[in-house]
């Protein structure tokens, strides 16, 4: 949510990205926005995170049977029930599997939304800080530098 960037532990980060961005010359957005989908994990084998997806308008009573639906599907094929391995072919728009939460995949969504108004998008998140010497000098040029 938006509010998260006003939260004293996140705020300065922010209003130091806010002025190097300023003073490069580039536009600063701070993107709260949720994930357009609803994820649901199903199972959790390892660091894969079989998930469905529904978009946020579809929460009634249909998607939790589906849900429901999936959740007995992924069960199955986690306890060895291999022949139900060939209904995944129908539900690919519905399902996915992740190497890591889904909840994660915000980032993607994020740079998804913006570069539908830019040529580029630099993504950094609240927890990184700027050098202090980048200040007077261009990111490309730190960049190359490495």
């Amino acid at each position: 949510s938006p509010c998260y960037f006003e939260l004293p532990h996140v705020s300065p980060f922010v209003a130091q990205f806010r002025c190097y961005a300023d003073l490069r010359g580039m536009q600063f957005a701070a993107d709260g926005e949720e994930q357009p989908m609803r994820h649901a994990t199903l199972g959790i084998s390892g660091n894969h995170f079989w998930a469905a997806r529904w978009p946020r308008t579809g929460t009634g009573r249909a998607v939790a049977r589906e849900e429901e639906i999936l959740r007995g599907l992924v069960a199955d094929l986690f306890s060895g029930k291999l022949g139900r391995a060939a209904e995944l072919a129908h539900l690919e728009k519905v399902m996915n599997v992740y190497f890591d939460n889904p909840e994660k995949q915000t980032k993607i969504w994020s740079i998804a939304r913006h570069l539908a108004n830019a040529s580029m998008v630099l993504y950094l998140d609240v927890d990184m800080t700027i050098r202090p010497d980048s200040v007077d000098r261009g990111l490309v040029e730190l960049l190359l530098e490495e």
